[in-house]
């Protein structure tokens, strides 16, 4: 998907520019109350590794990319509370239901979805008021893909991790490993793939593109 967009963008030619990046400012973020970028929300509650709690986010922005096509992406770029593999899938695993899910905010009782959010964003944008989603992004057929990015502390191989992002499945959902399907869908760089930090650290990454698959995001998109 991001590799899509990168080849469509060229910001310095507007007219052979076919996609449009915009991201909500602060003054919109004011409008739509979505409070400032470092500001949590708390999920409904939800059992995970078993006990009961409430996810923490964070709505740290929201992307509209326009296409020549008609086509667009609304992206909402989250932050979690927790930096762990298993936190986020099953974070996610909510959160991508994209008008089910409810968030509240931690100082404002009244909840919201990412669904009512992104309908108030299509709205409130004159260009955009008559657009349509796609089915995935429609009450009771909705399914947001999900693009995550985290930083791990590198170990032996952390496919269970994987196989949980990748279908941003929560811990009710039983591991299966499977090779065939596994070399396909995620990579795994060798031992001596490093990341370079401004610190001198090192350390390895992995990025999981977790699609939409029936029942089964980091960044949501619809």
């Amino acid at each position: 998907m991001l590799k899509y967009v990168a080849d469509k963008i060229d910001s310095s030619n507007g007219t052979t520019c076919q996609c449009f990046h915009y991201m909500r400012n602060e003054k919109g973020r004011e409008l739509q109350k979505l409070g400032k970028a470092d500001d949590w929300y708390r999920t409904e509650e939800h059992a995970y590794r078993n006990e009961t709690i409430r996810f923490g986010v964070q709505i740290r922005n929201v992307h509209l990319y326009c296409f020549s096509t008609g086509v667009g992406i609304l992206a909402f770029e989250i932050g979690m509370k927790e930096n762990d593999p298993l936190y986020i899938s099953n974070c996610l695993y909510y959160l991508k239901k994209v008008s089910r899910e409810s968030l509240y905010g931690e100082t404002n009782p009244s909840s919201f979805t990412l669904l009512d959010c992104a309908k108030e964003i299509l709205c409130k944008t004159k260009s955009l008021e008559n657009a349509v989603c796609f089915y995935y992004a429609i009450p009771s057929t909705e399914r947001a893909n999900a693009l995550i990015y985290l930083e791990v502390d590198a170990k032996e191989d952390y496919k269970r991790e994987l196989f949980y992002l990748w279908h941003c499945y929560s811990d009710g959902f039983l591991y299966t490993e499977n090779s065939d399907t596994d070399k396909d869908e995620i990579y795994i760089p060798s031992r001596d793939t490093v990341c370079k930090h401004k610190a001198n650290t090192r350390g390895r990454f992995y990025c999981v593109d977790s699609r939409t698959q029936g029942d089964g995001s980091s960044v949501l998109t619809e």
